[in-house]
């Protein structure tokens, strides 16, 4: 079973990555007394030795705590002081290397190199040195390519960066009942876990972790004998969203599917909550937003389309040889890269591929009853705005307010802009070309079925997602007082498929 492990989900009482500070004759006195602070001796020793040479980064990470100390992380992952303490050395050993988006199957693209690990017995965690490369020198000394002129600026200032490391268990143990499982399909469930002990019962891992069960005891894994193989700067954390668990099973029932063909929506799916920064003075604006967009729902519902909906309606269908264009840009790891990119650019997902981008099985019935939840999910997220803010900021498919975005997603997304832009020229043109209506009469049951609350929870989730990722991208796009442009990113959510 292969992990992704934030370095943040636990809550260590400091940012647990620092850019080292060090004059090019090394660690001064000043430099050494900071250093100190936050680092194993162990690190602080090996440092003093290390031969940096010109272009060498130093950045030392607080990778992972104990069990014993900290607990299990966010996603119910534990590594107790044991496992810490055997197998820190796979980092150095494995190789482990610097990596971005866990892109780890080609040294040749890795940023730098974990150039030791040692377990800190005092504080219950392990510290590594990594050495990224800053320089083309450095580069071709350490293997890889060179930082990103972005990344080189936030690690001088020491911004905070998301990372996540990666590791390999054959098995992970059940906290309450034992079970042993090789992956997230063999994990135990409500009606399985018990404490072969005294029998309590637990929770079960697959759609219960880190929840507490009726004896107080709390749901989580222990992962034994981890060999660890990357360390990843990644756009955000990889922890674990409130809505990802429980989704293999409802679907499953849903959909008559076995565990088996879900398997791969349910590992995809649980990456994600991100405690994303948004600006105080941005909050208002968002929730501006979306009562804007959530009154354009009502008056769609109850008014029916306009002659300019009908008109401009015909340009919001995407043809399938465009989305499978879109479908082979994207990659799942840069999702938020793509998604900030595009938003920038007026361009706007529609619902079914938005579905498909993010679900690593194509299943059309699946998809068919998502589409239909977004029509109303303005309204129902509008309807708690104390809550709204929370979920942007919670949201893995939220567009970032201030990433700089790499040129090769920049490229590929001017390349879709023609068939994905919402603005009043790229529509004309597709309008010219259209042939027929593709806008989904507005049925008030429709509206009304995506706000019942009796309707099956995972297509209310899967379509609450997609309204968060379009409200920031409407405020993303600057034009979120443009009425006529909110009135075409509700009606992206009515084209047929």
């Amino acid at each position: 079973m292969e992990k992704h492990i934030s370095i943040d989900s636990w809550s260590f009482h400091d940012y647990p990555v620092h850019t080292i500070k060090a004059s090019s004759r090394g660690l001064t006195n000043h430099d050494y007394l900071e250093f100190k602070k936050y680092a194993a001796e162990g690190v602080v020793e090996y440092f003093k030795k290390c031969d940096l040479k010109p272009g060498d980064i130093p950045i030392h990470v607080v990778a992972l705590g104990a069990y014993e100390a900290w607990g299990p992380n966010k996603n119910g992952d534990a590594f107790t002081e044991k496992a810490c303490e055997e197998y820190h050395h796979t980092f150095v050993t494995t190789p482990a290397r610097y990596y971005k988006h866990h892109k780890n199957k080609d040294p040749k693209i890795s940023f730098g190199k974990v150039a030791y690990s040692c377990y800190n017995k005092g504080m219950k965690r392990v510290e590594l040195l990594v050495i990224a490369n800053g320089t083309k020198e450095a580069a071709e000394r350490n293997g890889g390519l060179v930082l990103d002129d972005e990344t080189l600026n936030r690690l001088e200032r020491n911004d905070p960066i998301g990372w996540s490391m990666a590791c390999k268990v054959a098995y992970d143990v059940c906290s309450i009942c034992g079970n042993k499982a090789p992956n997230r399909l063999a994990y135990c469930t409500e009606t399985t876990c018990r404490d072969p002990v005294n029998g309590t019962k637990g929770l079960g891992c697959r759609n219960n972790l880190m929840k507490f069960a009726e004896d107080g005891r709390l749901q989580f894994v222990y992962n034994p004998e981890p060999l660890f193989f990357d360390i990843s700067q990644v756009l955000r954390p990889a922890d674990r969203s409130a809505w990802g668990g429980k989704l293999t099973k409802e679907a499953e029932e849903f959909l008559g599917k076995t565990a088996n063909e879900l398997s791969d929506l349910s590992s995809y799916l649980l990456v994600s909550a991100y405690n994303r920064k948004i600006p105080t003075q941005l909050a208002p604006v968002f929730l501006k937003t979306a009562e804007v967009l959530a009154e354009q729902e009502i008056d769609i519902t109850a008014g029916g389309y306009s002659p300019r909906d009908l008109s401009l309606g015909v340009a919001l269908a995407v043809p399938q040889q465009q989305k499978l264009a879109f479908l082979g840009n994207w990659k799942k790891a840069e999702c938020g890269l793509y998604l900030t990119e595009l938003a920038k650019n007026k361009c706007f997902i529609p619902p079914d591929i938005f579905f498909r981008s993010i679900l690593p099985v194509e299943d059309e019935d699946l998809i068919k009853a998502a589409c239909n939840y977004t029509k109303g999910v303005f309204n129902r997220l509008f309807n708690n705005p104390s809550q709204l803010i929370e979920r942007l900021r919670s949201s893995p498919f939220v567009p970032e307010m201030d990433y700089t975005v790499p040129l090769e997603i920049k490229q590929a997304c001017q390349r879709l802009k023609p068939w994905f832009s919402l603005e009043k020229h790229e529509l004309q043109k597709r309008a010219a070309v259209a042939h027929s209506v593709f806008l989904e009469y507005p049925h008030k049951q429709i509206f009304e079925d995506s706000n019942n609350p009796s309707k099956l929870p995972i297509l209310q989730d899967l379509a609450d997602q997609y309204g968060l990722y379009k409200i920031a991208a409407t405020v993303l796009s600057g034009l979120h007082n443009n009425y006529n442009f909110c009135r075409l990113i509700v009606l992206q959510n009515w084209v047929t498929l």
